[in-house]
C-alpha cells in the first residue's frame, strides 16, 4: 500500500481552480512531450505538471513560450516520487510514440487518477480504450485535447474510468498474476 504526500498547489504555483494534468519521463522525442503541450494550449484552464528532464527540455520550453502557455506548463525537474505528484492532479497523460510498458501509466492507476494514453507497444497490451481510459492516436493533438476536455466536463466518466483501471491493475499486475506469468514462461523454456 502506498502513502500518498499531500502536494500543494501552491508550491507549484498552480492556481487552485485549474485542472491539472500530469505526465512524466525523459525529454525526448519518443515521449511525445511536444504533443501533450500543443494538446494543453487548446484548453483554458489547465495547468501541466511535467516531471523529468533530458535532451529536449529547451526545444519544450521554447513551444511552451511559442504556443502562449509557459505559465501553464510547470517543468518540475526529476522528482523522487512521481506518483504523489500524480495523485494531486486531475488526470495523466502518456503521450508517447514508443513506449515498451509504461509503469508511470500504472502509477497513476494506482492513484486512482483517470488517465489518457496513445496506443503506443505497451499500455495497448493492458489498457482498454474507453473502459480502463481514453487510448488515442499517436500524435494526434486533437484526440488528447478532447479527452482531456470530456474529463474535465464529466466527472462520472473520470471515476467510471478510476473504478475500471484499479481493477484492471489489479487482475493484470497484482503479485499472483505476475509471479504465474513468470511461471508459464519458465515451463515454456524448460518445455522444449
Amino acid at each position: 500500500k502506498v502513502e500518498f504526500r499531500k502536494i500543494g498547489r501552491d508550491i507549484l504555483n498552480t492556481p487552485s481552480s485549474n485542472f491539472v494534468v500530469t505526465a512524466s519521463g525523459r525529454f525526448v522525442p519518443r515521449k511525445g512531450f511536444d504533443v501533450l503541450i500543443k494538446a494543453i494550449a487548446k484548453i483554458p484552464n489547465v495547468t501541466l505538471w511535467l516531471m523529468g528532464d533530458g535532451p529536449e527540455k529547451q526545444k519544450l520550453v521554447d513551444l511552451t513560450k511559442e504556443l502562449g502557455v509557459f505559465k501553464r506548463v510547470k517543468f518540475l525537474g526529476w522528482v523522487e516520487e512521481p506518483i504523489h505528484y500524480i495523485k494531486a492532479s486531475n488526470a495523466f497523460v502518456m503521450p508517447s510514440r514508443h513506449e515498451p510498458l509504461g509503469n508511470a501509466l500504472l502509477e497513476a492507476w494506482k492513484a486512482k487518477v483517470p488517465t489518457v494514453s496513445t496506443k503506443s507497444e505497451g499500455p495497448t497490451w493492458y489498457m482498454r480504450d474507453k473502459v480502463d481510459g481514453v487510448m488515442t492516436e499517436i500524435d494526434n493533438v486533437d484526440q488528447i485535447s478532447s479527452a482531456l476536455k470530456s474529463f474535465i466536463e464529466k466527472e462520472d466518466l473520470r471515476n467510471f474510468y478510476v473504478k475500471n483501471a484499479s481493477e484492471r491493475l489489479e487482475q493484470m499486475f497484482n503479485e499472483e498474476a505476475v509471479v504465474n506469468s513468470y511461471l508459464r514462461v519458465f515451463e515454456g523454456q524448460f518445455n522444449d
